[in-house]
């Protein structure tokens, strides 16, 4: 059995009872905008320079982060910085 079948039907499911209740289906959002990166991906650059690492992890459109430390910076630092 195709393991991707049982969420196919409860997702199929949830479409067809929305429908069925005259409710809207629910509007695409982009692809771009569901992505994030766990920033342990790049942790041999973040090791090195942070705030460039996370100029990168920007520059590639990518808007979440998951963290994997702060690299000796404080929190509020490190928030700081992405929120730029």
């Amino acid at each position: 059995m195709n393991p991707l079948r049982p969420l196919r039907l409860l997702m199929s499911s949830a479409l067809l009872s929305t429908l069925a209740l005259g409710a809207e289906p629910m509007k695409s959002v982009p692809l771009a905008d569901q992505l994030g990166l766990q920033l342990y991906s790049v942790r041999a650059s973040f090791a090195v320079d942070p705030l460039k690492s996370m100029d990168m992890v920007a520059s590639y459109g990518i808007k979440e982060v998951e963290t994997a430390g702060t690299s000796n910076m404080s929190a509020q630092a490190f928030r700081a910085e992405l929120e730029k």
